[in-house]
């Protein structure tokens, strides 16, 4: 990992019935993200969800914000 760059930020997009049946450690969930977006403005955000497409709606939404988002 580059020194320079801030460590990305893993954003668990699932609902909660899915997140407590199986925990990703160091996730966060969308609302924590956006709780605490101006600390993660210079990471890199990472999405996942089991099936795809609610990481693929939320990484858009957040890259039509100018966040570096991907998934």
């Amino acid at each position: 990992m580059n020194p320079n760059h801030a460590s990305p930020v893993l954003v668990d997009v699932r609902g909660d019935s899915v997140r407590a049946m199986s925990w990703i450690p160091t996730a966060i969930t969308p609302s924590e993200f956006e709780e605490a977006l101006a600390q993660f403005a210079s990471h890199r955000v990472l999405t996942s969800c089991t099936v795809y497409r609610r990481s693929y709606l939320c990484t858009r939404k957040l890259a039509a914000n100018g966040i570096n988002a991907m998934n």
